[in-house]
């Protein structure tokens, strides 16, 4: 949620044919924004925020999945499915060596997408599963 780019999201949000009002509205919801911090008793300068959705809103998760959901335009060999800030990449092949190599493939992929996004895998939460049917 905190490195949404508001220009992409307002570009996703068009995309999707959310025109006129409703888009003042978010773009108004967007921009604008500021904040400063405090420790203790010393308070920082005001900044403006340039990403990020503002948490704690019924909105801001429809924007992060608006966001999110354009993942799913990639051509990946693999069935990615989303769903809030998980998401998950199935594939499958006739060998291991097809399937790793289609892995490798997407990943890149998806890495490439979130780096344009402004978006980062968290490497810590990030895992490989294989089946075997």
């Amino acid at each position: 949620f905190d490195t949404i780019d508001h220009k992409i999201s307002l570009k996703n949000v068009n995309t999707l044919g959310i025109k006129g009002t409703a888009q003042n509205l978010i773009s108004s919801y967007l921009k604008n924004r500021k904040q400063h911090v405090r420790i203790n008793n010393e308070l920082s300068e005001e900044t403006s925020i340039i990403c990020g959705v503002p948490q704690g809103t019924t909105l801001s998760p429809t924007l992060f999945n608006i966001h999110i959901n354009q993942i799913n335009n990639l051509n990946t060999h693999g069935k990615l499915v989303c769903y809030a800030n998980d998401t998950v990449l199935f594939v499958e092949g006739q060998s291991w060596d097809e399937v790793f190599v289609s892995v490798q493939s997407d990943m890149s992929k998806i890495q490439k997408w979130l780096c344009e996004n402004n978006l980062f895998l968290n490497l810590e939460k990030t895992y490989i599963l294989p089946h075997y049917i």
